[in-house]
């Protein structure tokens, strides 16, 4: 404490530049960055550089640092130049431009206090975009989800219209500061005393209201506006921003894009309210006094136009339309196979619409570890389709397994145009599944997760669980994993038939995953015939050589139609995240230190050495509590030049008075108690301004000793709190000097990290020289009570006030005084002195100083209410709390006629009560 110490290396700051090459490009756009399994930065960036700014993402500075800097996104598209960074760091004459790569180029960026490189991930949408910045194919039903609209019937999604939520000329919160003043104010919008009301427009732009003249933005200034938005549901909300001309965005607290003169966010709320802050600055700020900025903001939500329609929610981003995967499998030039796009059929439309109502979209990254044949064959056994070249067009046709066909109007096979049946079966009940698991990669968590469905029924008749997991890596959201979980669940828990038949022509109109109706007679084992139909699909099928042109149709009974709705409750978990949010400290306590905790921390001779060379020298003192599952605590401290940090905390033990107590009770029932298991017996604790010793604590009543140290006894009100500070108390070791005024904030630390500095409370206090001032003096009496309402006037005598001595300097060691003990030195040089006040009045009755004993006493011919002080004095310093007591002043007591009476006024006027 206070010392001058060489500093100490205690870790190093680790920054990496580094080029990420993260897959083919052009993309649509970079929505999230993980880091270590951590959210670094979350947002819609399509291009550019991006700052990351968690510089606690990893617990801070007293841990493993955090993650801040700027990383450019190169999304590869076609024009696409070199990168800066790279070409001053290797050289611009061989170093490519990588186009059609979607690269990453950190800058520098710090990457926390280890030098180990954590994993970095990155969540990329490639939807609308193809090779070389083409646009999508079919590209209104490229993209499935964020607000992907369905009804049961499969319809097309109805029409989207727009409320405004707010338009041009609407109040803004807004805050004017210097260019050069580069502080974070988004956390603060609409506090008191620094953002102002109303900003709105005046068309053709905004300008500042002052008085009845309109003002332009100017562009020597940086300009924050602040405004919060209500929804009553969940769907997307469309902020459109147009600035002269750079503005970054905050929404939520979360900073998500950075646009240049105008651009779009597309946000999906989470809750009612949206707070939006917008930080407007321009390129050229210092040049030209006569051009100014401009801000114009709108925000729309889509509404649902058709009664019937229901929403997928899937987040800010959406999935891809499988049918658009397959088809760009089949015709990329670079990647895929390269067929021209005429090869492919009609049936891709169609397929694209009806996945695009089910809302069945993907998100798979395909690695190029397996063919680009396996990785179709993944897509179709992810929406159970089926893929074959039409024979009579030589085209690509894209079949869905569905319940989309009338039985009425299928091709009848049956004994008249069957030649044989081989390969028939039907599976026994043993082999049926009643339990799919269905795991899939949720863009929600960022983890596998799972769904199970159960068929109750046939659990009943097979009398135990019979399960199977199937893997969808590409589905990414719950619903649609349910869906292909119910979808397999009753194809795996039906007996189907199957079996390879052979066909005349009539059968050559079929096709891979086309359906039929086949009419059959099954032979009983008595040799009966039993008539059946089964309604099959076709799986694999030969049309001849030319010589024996029989149609060879291997074939599976149809069970394969998706349900229309299916709605899966997530089971519910018994794990709680022991990871919480940071919530502020409670209780706290700061102060300037005592003479008693210097000497504690410093040794006896440190601390006289340097009071007696700086008698205004004083320390900072912090303890506090926690509310939750906090792990410690790290302090920022400003004594004026702002917040820098000031070193760690441990909680303390603390509780709340559970009823009030007077100036002299010694027990204490409390309530709500934290860490009162760390609490040691003999403990010094304060409640509110008064020092005090906590002996015990038992069953929840504490043994306490009163006044201790430069305190004096108070009175305090039930819920008060008790902060047992005692061997939990940090400091940031800075020698302040009297008057000087320090602020202080306590920021809670979690498994997330510490608590924002927006979001601490301030807690302030002013240096007045405590640890040089004598200590008050103890056990004072009047008449020789404590704390007596009423002294009768003694003609003789007076007011008798007693009180014991107190030394500073010798109470540094061994039990700790209360109020009533006996009298200790007193510290040389001190004196006492005593005042009688009239309270009504403030008129000083009597007063004696310069005392160097234990007693006063005063004979003032006034009968009435009066205030008596002690104090004691050293070097013209009064001692850091006086005592003081308020009592009537009266000739005679009050004769009581059976009821209790009560002083009251200067009159001597007696109230029955």
């Amino acid at each position: 404490m206070g010392g001058s110490s060489k500093k100490v290396t205690v870790g190093y700051k680790y920054y990496v530049g580094m080029h990420m090459a993260l897959c083919h490009g052009p993309v649509d756009k970079l929505v999230r960055i993980m880091v270590g399994g951590r959210k670094a930065w979350v947002g819609n960036h399509t291009g550019g550089a991006l700052t990351i700014d968690k510089k606690d993402l990893f617990g801070g500075e007293k841990r493993e640092g955090g993650v801040t800097g700027q990383v450019d996104i190169e999304m590869g598209a076609p024009t696409q130049g070199q990168n800066s960074y790279l070409a001053a760091k290797l050289g611009a004459d061989l170093l490519p431009a990588f186009r059609g790569v979607c690269c990453a180029v950190l800058r520098q960026v710090y990457i926390g206090l280890n030098p180990y490189l954590k994993d970095w991930g990155w969540l990329l949408q490639r939807v609308h975009t193809r090779k070389n910045g083409e646009v999508q194919w079919h590209d209104a039903k490229a993209q499935i989800g964020a607000y992907q609209l369905s009804d049961s019937k499969y319809l097309p999604p109805p029409d989207l219209s727009y409320k405004l939520l707010f338009p041009v000329g609407s109040t803004w919160a807004w805050l004017n500061v210097p260019y050069t003043d580069t502080t974070d104010y988004h956390l603060t919008v609409g506090s008191a005393g620094s953002w102002k009301a109303p900003f709105a427009d005046r068309l053709p732009h905004p300008y500042f209201p002052n008085a009845t003249v309109y003002q332009p933005i100017s562009r020597s200034d940086t300009h924050w506006f602040g405004k919060t938005i209500y929804v009553t549901d969940k769907r997307p909300v469309r902020i459109s921003l147009y600035c002269d001309n750079r503005a970054q965005v905050w929404i939520n607290d979360i900073f998500v894009s950075e646009i240049v003169w105008s651009g779009t966010i597309v946000h999906t709320p989470v809750s009612d309210s949206i707070k939006i802050v917008v930080k407007l600055t321009d390129d050229t700020p210092l040049v030209g006094g006569s051009n100014y900025t401009y801000f114009d903001a709108y925000a729309y939500q889509e509404e649902v136009t058709t009664s019937d329609a229901w929403i997928y929610y899937f987040g800010d981003y959406g999935d891809m339309n499988p049918a658009h995967i397959i088809r760009e499998c089949l015709t990329d030039a670079n990647w895929g196979m390269g067929y021209p796009e005429e090869d492919m059929g009609d049936s891709f439309v169609d397929a694209a619409d009806r996945l695009y109502s089910e809302g069945m979209g993907i998100s798979i990254l395909w690695s190029q570890q397996t063919s680009i044949e396996d990785f179709v064959e993944e897509i179709l056994r992810h929406i159970d389709a089926a893929l074959y070249v039409d024979r009579t067009t030589g085209k690509f046709e894209l079949q869905l397994i569905r319940d989309d066909y009338d039985v009425d109007e299928l091709l009848v096979l049956d004994q008249s145009n069957i030649s044989r049946v081989e390969g028939y079966s039907k599976q026994a009940l043993a082999e049926l599944v009643n339990e799919i698991t269905v795991t899939y990669n949720s863009n929600e968590t960022g983890q596998t997760e799972t769904v199970t469905l159960q068929n109750l029924a046939m659990i009943q008749q097979q009398g135990a669980i019979i399960p199977a997991t199937v893997d969808y890596p590409g589905f990414a959201h719950q619903r649609i994993a349910a869906k292909a979980a119910a979808r397999d669940l009753k194809a795996m828990s039906t007996p189907l038939v199957t079996a390879t038949i052979s066909a005349n022509r009539e059968a050559a109109g079929l096709n891979i995953g086309g359906v039929f109706r086949w009419n059959w007679i099954e032979t009983d084992e008595d040799g009966s015939g039993i008539a059946t139909s089964y309604i099959m699909r076709v799986t694999e099928i030969a049309f001849g050589d030319g010589v024996d042109n029989t149609v060879r149709i291997q074939c599976a009974q149809d069970v394969f139609a998706l349900p229309d709705i299916v709605y899966v409750e997530a089971e519910p978990t018994e794990w709680t995240n022991p990871s919480v949010a940071p919530l502020p400290a409670t209780p706290s306590l700061v102060m300037e230190t005592p003479y008693y905790e210097i000497v504690r921390q410093l040794g006896e001779v440190d601390a006289a050495t340097k009071l007696s060379g700086l008698p205004e020298l004083g320390y900072l003192t912090v303890a506090a509590g926690r509310q939750a599952a906090e792990i410690n605590a790290e302090l920022q401290v400003d004594s004026g030049a702002g917040y820098v940090e000031g070193g760690a905390l441990d909680f303390c033990p603390c509780a709340v008075l559970d009823g009030a107590i007077g100036h002299l009770e010694t027990t204490a029932t409390l309530k709500d108690g934290v860490d009162l298991d760390e609490f040691a017996d003999g403990s010094l604790a304060q409640i509110d301004d008064e020092i005090v010793v906590i002996e015990s604590i038992t069953d929840g009543v504490a043994t306490i000793r009163r006044g201790c140290l430069d305190t004096v006894p108070a009175t305090h009100a039930d819920g008060s709190e008790v902060i047992i500070w005692d061997g939990y108390t940090a400091s940031d070791d800075v020698e302040y000097v009297a008057s000087d005024e320090v602020d202080v904030k306590i920021l809670t630390v979690t498994g997330q990290g510490p608590l924002a500095i927006a979001d601490a409370p301030v807690d302030s206090v002013t240096m007045n020289q405590r640890a040089t001032r004598p200590y008050p003096p103890a056990n004072v009496q009047v008449g020789g009570s404590y704390y007596p309402a009423l002294v009768v006037a003694d003609d003789l005598v007076g007011i008798v006030v007693t009180w014991a001595h107190r030394d500073r300097l010798q109470q540094t060691g061994g039990t700790v005084l209360g109020w009533t003990d006996a009298s200790v030195g007193p510290e040389a040089g001190v004196t006492y002195s005593v005042r009688l006040v009239r309270t009504d009045t403030e008129v000083e009755l009597d007063s004696s100083t310069a005392i160097s004993g234990v007693t006063a006493t005063f004979a003032p011919a006034y009968r009435g209410e009066v205030r008596l002080e002690v104090w004691s004095v050293r070097d013209g310093l009064a001692s850091f709390q006086i005592f003081s007591h308020t009592f009537g002043y009266i000739s005679q007591m009050p004769v009581y006629h059976g009821a209790s009476q009560v002083y009251h006024g200067t009159t001597e006027v007696y109230h029955e009560i």
